[in-house]
């Protein structure tokens, strides 16, 4: 959320989309115009945030954020297969290590 708070807001006529909201006037219905299904995903939504309003989950629905955090730490690590380093890079690494060591 604040790679995208830092990154701004784009204002272009097609961000803005002012003829659309003109168009369709106070209390309109924006969801069925193709604008809004180009756009809708443009907003960042956590993965592991709930966003839905508290009073219309109830209790055997409620999973906080600690909780989403550690099954997602789970299925990253049941499911993550790592590639192993190039001979190259493996080098690098050695050669920069072995100069932090020597200090």
């Amino acid at each position: 959320m604040v790679k995208q708070i830092v990154t701004g807001i784009e204002v272009t006529p097609d961000t803005l989309c002012l003829d659309l909201i003109d168009a369709i006037g106070p209390g309109g219905n924006f969801l069925e115009h193709e604008h809004t299904l180009k756009h809708f995903k443009d907003m960042w939504i956590p993965k592991l945030f709930d966003r839905t309003h508290f009073e219309t989950l109830t209790k055997e629905f409620i999973v906080d954020s600690g909780q989403r955090a550690q099954q997602q730490a789970i299925e990253i690590i049941e499911s993550h297969k790592p590639e192993a380093i190039s001979p190259g890079a493996r080098q690098d690494l050695a050669e920069v290590t072995k100069r932090w060591h020597e200090g």
